[in-house]
């Protein structure tokens, strides 16, 4: 990851995340959706639990104090995240199409109906 600022709006997101953790719960913008900040939030409050508990951070501000010095984490999780809700529509689309047992197909120049079976212009 050595280029961060590839997509500014990464950093953005990671701070409106970090502003969730200071207490700050309603932005004062709407350009991003809040769903996408709050579960990065709830991962950031996961990875705080696990280091606590090993006794590298005591409070949550040394969590927000760290991603100015210990970045690398805090782009992890968001490119999980962002990775993650990506392919979840995919995976729910290939659920719901193994259900129904077929696959409604199109030849090229054609229109497919209900059946399957492909109607030509």
């Amino acid at each position: 990851m050595p280029h961060t600022q590839a997509r500014p709006d990464e950093t953005f997101l990671i701070d409106l995340a970090l502003s969730s953790l200071r207490g700050e719960f309603w932005p004062r913008f709407y350009d991003s959706p809040h769903l996408y900040g709050y579960v990065i939030t709830a991962l950031y409050l996961l990875y705080f639990a696990r280091w606590l508990l090993v006794g590298r951070f005591t409070s949550l501000t040394d969590l927000v104090a760290s991603w100015h010095v210990y970045w690398q984490p805090f782009l992890v999780l968001s490119h999980a995240v962002s990775a993650r809700s990506g392919t979840l529509p995919l995976l729910i689309e290939a659920s719901a199409v193994g259900a129904r047992g077929r696959v409604t197909k199109c030849a090229p120049g054609g229109q497919a109906d209900r059946t399957g079976s492909v109607r030509r212009r």
